[in-house]
């Protein structure tokens, strides 16, 4: 896949959450759901979705981070 320069995602805050000011992933318990969608979700291939961010303006929110959500 040919990487477009003018996309710009904003950090992706799953390893370090900057909403809260604790460590809320501490917080979940090991066999939760959660950690398995965001597990399956980061081996996903999202390039389909990727290559159609055309780029230029204001950073966006990852795909892949909105595929958790």
């Amino acid at each position: 896949m040919t990487k477009n320069p003018n996309i710009r995602f904003k950090a992706l805050p799953s390893n370090s959450p900057s909403l809260f000011p604790e460590d809320i992933f501490s917080r979940i318990p090991a066999a939760h759901p959660v950690r398995l969608v965001n597990e399956v979700v980061d081996k996903l291939n999202i390039d389909h979705i990727v290559s159609r961010y055309k780029g230029g303006g204001t950073t966006s929110f990852h795909p892949r981070m909105m595929i958790k959500v």
